[in-house]
């Protein structure tokens, strides 16, 4: 993916939408609401309509179904590691916590010859592996959302009008703007070292293409630390830290749609609590498993 593709999906959009228009508050408290449920629940099929109400969400928001697929996708390798992880060790973790027999199928690593077999899989560990993967996609797409939907300067005001100290927010304000700024600096050195004759090491060889990427790591960390500085000169030529209370160029202000809409954040965080396994028991990884056992 190029530098001008990663802005394209991953940085932040200017837009009309409903969600654009919101107070960042009220952004950071739907957010929140998100991964407390994601945190609450730990069954696939939930967790699934949660994944449905934020692709609903982006859609809402402007974004196109093929955008949405890319930031579902980019990720994949890391939900396949997440999910064999859990799968492999669920007998060892959560595994003895099931107060009934588990379900076995077979093996991640079958009997070969005299190796194996390792990582004894069920059913109940399956389901438990793709709540987990699951949980994980709700975690990037959520703070996604936020991110395509927020200007950065607009999270320093909001966290500033929560209550938190003015360089918190402009710590993790100026954290998210420079991820944008990083890919670029990295596809400029790439592109500088590929006219330079520079390629990738041989992929059949993991250290080889580790050791490869020094030419582009160390010039990308030396403009990192001189881009830091000039930052510094800029934020000290501006009086930065002299004032606790710096004016704000920008005032916020909630609306009635603002007021609707943490209402029904506040609504569907009480639901999620009720029918989580903290309450009521049933947003339980054993649900799944009961309706594909019963089978």
């Amino acid at each position: 993916m190029s530098t001008e593709a990663f802005v394209k999906y991953f940085g932040y959009r200017p837009g009309t939408s409903i969600f654009h228009r919101l107070d960042p508050r009220t952004k950071i408290i739907f957010y929140g609401t998100f991964l407390l449920i994601a945190v609450a629940w730990t069954d696939p099929l939930f967790l699934l309509s949660v994944l449905l109400v934020l692709i609903a969400l982006y859609i809402i928001a402007g974004e196109s179904f093929k955008r949405i697929l890319v930031l579902l996708l980019v990720p994949f390798p890391g939900y396949i590691l997440i999910f064999l992880y859990n799968l492999f060790l669920f007998d060892v973790t959560a595994g003895k916590a099931i107060p009934w027999d588990l379900h076995y199928i077979g093996w991640v690593i079958p009997k070969i010859g005299s190796f194996g077999p390792y990582g004894h899989v069920s059913i109940e560990g399956l389901i438990f592996a793709t709540q987990v993967s699951f949980r994980l996609a709700i975690f990037i797409l959520a703070s996604r959302f936020l991110i395509l939907t927020t200007a950065p300067q607009e999270i320093i005001i909001a966290l500033r009008k929560l209550g938190l100290p003015y360089v918190i927010g402009f710590s993790l304000s100026l954290g998210l703007a420079y991820i944008p700024e990083l890919a670029r600096q990295v596809g400029v050195v790439i592109e500088a070292q590929s006219i330079r004759g520079w390629k990738l090491g041989s992929k059949a060889n993991p250290v080889n293409v580790v050791r490869s990427f020094a030419p582009v790591v160390i010039p990308v960390i030396l403009r990192s630390i001189i881009r830091a500085e000039y930052l510094a000169a800029a934020m000290t030529s501006r009086g930065y830290g002299l004032s606790k209370n710096p004016i704000m160029l920008r005032e916020i202000s909630f609306n009635k749609l603002d007021y609707a809409m943490i209402a029904a954040s506040m609504t569907a965080f009480v639901v999620a609590i009720i029918i989580s396994p903290w309450v009521l028991n049933i947003a339980n990884f054993k649900f799944t498993t009961f309706l594909l056992v019963s089978k």
